[in-house]
């Protein structure tokens, strides 16, 4: 892996003047201070562990990335023969899209019943629990 802050020349002639110099310092002190950002950003892509948006969405499926394949070539096919507001390829389209759409929705309520659910079992197992002492 590639150490990216010795890449950065250190402006030592910059950092010790009186104010008394020629050149215009804060310009190299901005250069230098944009080159600092710079090596973070590229040490940060190289080194941060980035979520991938599907550990996010916990209720997400393998039928979902099926569905959102079929949406994504049927809207290419859509695209490439000019994106007609009628006629075969454009209803093939949206019914992938409705199917695509409707498969989420009923994920994300499947997904927080089953969590309303669990957590309703959880507390009344406490609260009998509870009454027995």
């Amino acid at each position: 892996m590639d150490i990216e802050l010795p890449k950065i020349s250190l402006p030592t002639t910059t950092l010790c003047c009186n104010g008394n110099c020629s050149s215009n310092c804060t310009s190299v002190i901005d250069q230098y201070y944009l080159d600092i950002i710079d090596c973070l950003t590229v040490s940060a892509n190289k080194c941060v562990p980035v979520k991938k948006s599907r550990l996010q969405k916990h209720w997400w499926s393998d039928k979902l990335d099926e569905l959102k394949q079929a949406i994504t070539d049927a809207t290419n096919l859509w695209r490439s023969v000019g994106g007609p507001r009628s006629g075969v390829v454009n209803k093939n389209r949206l019914q992938y899209k409705y199917r695509y759409k409707k498969t989420i929705e009923d994920a994300i309520n499947n997904a927080d019943k089953i969590f309303s659910d669990e957590l309703f079992d959880h507390f009344y197992r406490a609260a009998c629990n509870a009454d027995a002492v």
